[in-house]
């Protein structure tokens, strides 16, 4: 039986990017990159922090 899979993520600094694209190679799967309007996150990593918390 064929296993199949897909690769769904969100980066916002690119380090899952980075990630996704280390498993897509070594899983061959298609990946796919999550996007939000960018007035949805600010640009700055600790504002967005903030945020997440």
């Amino acid at each position: 039986m064929a296993q199949q899979a897909l690769i769904v993520y969100y980066s916002q600094f690119n380090n899952t990017t980075k990630l996704a694209k280390l498993i897509q190679d070594a899983t061959k799967a298609p990946a796919l990159r999550l996007r939000v309007a960018d007035s949805v996150y600010p640009n700055n990593m600790e504002a967005t922090g903030r945020i997440y918390q």
